[in-house]
């Protein structure tokens, strides 16, 4: 008997050298066609149908022999038994080189039936939730199902009572389809004669507006007689012995030089844009200029402004500045002035010194005076700001009546202006407003009455 220093077969050790073996040879990890042998760092695993063959072998390895020795026999004795002994030990290994290999195969195709079983109950268990899910489901699609069915019915019933309704549309279409198109031979003319009540509502109008006025005038034979009524009226208290307590009256109730000058800076885009392209030399009118701010921003653009005033102490400080002005009476003026020869005529709080007829006048010399495109600007205290209205408009004595801005602006339209447009500013500080937090509606109506725009302008083109 050969001599051995193991007594028992490692099975744990066999079972990890047979699994190389055959992962060392088989096609595995999941299809792949390449050859990837186990490394020691891969877990171990033991296939459940090799569970009871390797315990088979696991106890047959357990039965303990006794091991002889060779010791008590010579050495040269020794020596023959050690060569037959492996002898013996190579022609076993060729003997049994095709089983091993066998045995390779064999346990590399049960490892792969393992996979694949393993796949399949993972496989099962994800068909197992979707038919849990299917079953939880077919109650609501049975619901579902029950409900398009009703709606299909309803659906049909409605096309039907639809194709009846388009059947008897159908029927009605022809039976006045000849009504229809006599109808459209005759509209053309129709709108042709609409067109024209249209234009000879239009000339009616404007002749009885042009009546209403002659006829005011007719009523008024004195005013018109007399030159020096006009007159007052266009000037108020700005000659005779009231002209020094109005310049006082006009520093303190409207505001300093700086103030007027700053509210003012607003309108000089508008006038750059009715320049550009224009003569240098054209003329910029300005009606009742007061202390000149307008005419001073006017100058520091380039432009050639004339004021016209009938104030003496505001003619003196113009004069002094080095303005352009003129002691006149602002209609006298525009009369003496040829058509189409002013660019920009220009009015700041004026119109509201005059009564609806000479206001109406101012405007129609402006108009006339003006060249084409020429630009009429107008400013006056805006009545739809209460405090205004109802207070500060009789801060000055000279004012005749408050301007509703639709009035101008529909005077200056019908007067032949275009592009007519109101423009609101100087409004109340907002510090001034009313606090919203006890009455939010009530004190948002009456910031809009008493914290509006102060003042409001016309501006129009010819």
């Amino acid at each position: 008997m050969l001599e051995t220093a193991n007594s028992r077969i490692d099975i744990g050790k066999l079972e990890r050298q047979v699994k190389w073996d055959a992962r060392k040879y088989a096609y595995l990890w999941e299809g792949s066609d390449s050859l990837r042998p186990m490394t020691e760092a891969e877990p171990e695993f033991m296939p459940a149908d090799l569970a009871e063959p390797v315990a088979a072998a696991a106890a047959l390895s357990n039965v303990e022999s006794p091991a002889y020795t060779l010791q008590r026999y010579r050495p040269p004795l020794r020596w023959l038994a050690s060569a037959a002994a492996r002898t013996v030990l190579y022609m076993a290994r060729i003997i049994t080189h095709a089983q091993t290999h066998f045995n390779y195969r064999t346990v590399a195709a049960l490892d792969t039936a393992r996979q694949q079983f393993e796949h399949l109950d993972k496989s099962q268990y994800h068909l197992s939730g979707i038919l849990g899910w299917l079953s939880s489901a077919v109650p609501q699609l049975g619901d579902s199902l029950e409900e398009s069915v009703r709606d299909q019915a309803n659906l049909a019933r409605r096309v039907s009572e639809l194709e009846s309704r388009m059947g008897q549309a159908d029927k009605e279409r022809v039976d006045h389809g000849g009504e229809l198109e006599k109808f459209r031979t005759l509209l053309p003319g129709l709108q042709a004669d609409l067109e024209a009540a249209k234009l000879q509502l239009a000339r009616q109008a404007a002749r009885i507006s042009l009546q209403e006025r002659l006829l005011q005038e007719l009523g008024q034979p004195a005013r018109q007689s007399d030159p020096v009524s006009t007159h007052v009226a266009v000037q108020g208290a700005g000659s005779g012995e009231l002209a020094g307590l109005y310049m006082v009256l006009e520093d303190h109730f409207r505001g300093s030089r700086e103030a007027i000058r700053e509210r003012l800076g607003e309108y000089l885009p508008v006038v750059d844009q009715c320049m550009q392209g224009s003569d240098a030399g054209e003329l910029l009118v300005d009606l009742g200029c007061g202390r000149g701010e307008w005419l001073e921003l006017l100058g520091e653009q380039g432009f050639r402004a004339r004021g016209i005033d009938s104030n003496a102490g505001f003619l003196s400080q113009c004069e002094e500045a080095g303005l352009d002005v003129v002691e006149s009476d602002v209609l006298e003026y525009l009369a003496s002035l040829p058509d189409a020869s002013v660019a920009v005529v220009s009015g700041f709080h004026i119109i509201e010194h005059l009564e609806f007829e000479v206001m109406v006048r101012l405007i129609d010399q402006a108009y006339r005076v003006l060249r084409d495109d020429g630009l009429a600007l107008f400013e006056t205290p805006n009545p739809g700001n209460l405090i205004v209205g109802a207070c500060n408009f009789y801060a000055d004595p000279t004012h005749v009546r408050q301007v509703f801005p639709p009035l101008l602006e529909f005077v200056m339209q019908s007067r032949g202006f275009r592009s007519v447009e109101l423009r609101y500013l100087n409004p109340h500080p907002p510090e001034q407003a009313l606090s919203q937090d006890e009455a939010p509606v009530l004190a948002g109506q009456l910031n809009d009455l008493l914290s509006c725009a102060r003042d409001f302008a016309v501006v129009a083109h010819k």
